[in-house]
């Protein structure tokens, strides 16, 4: 699992999101999740291949199982361990 930050796009960039991947050394499949108001999260990451993007509320086991990385947004975060407890 990584953490990635809203200040990390200050525009949206898929060319940045591929970059941040695969410096970690995340593969793909891979589920990104950000709330709905960090845009540039999403449409940053929304084009790569085998990348989903879905809100907190939307995460689903069934991605989380499908995924071979995840990838949370530090405001989504609390809200995705809230659920998990």
């Amino acid at each position: 699992m990584a953490i990635v930050s809203a200040d990390q796009f200050d525009k949206p960039s898929t060319k940045a999101a591929k970059a941040l991947l695969d410096k970690w050394g995340k593969q793909t499949p891979t589920v990104v999740v950000a709330l709905h108001e960090e845009e540039t999260i999403h449409k940053s990451f929304r084009n790569l291949e085998r990348v989903a993007v879905v809100g907190p509320s939307e995460l689903e086991i069934g991605a989380v199982v499908w995924a071979r990385s995840l990838v949370i947004s530090e405001a989504a975060l609390p809200i995705v361990q809230g659920r998990a407890s």
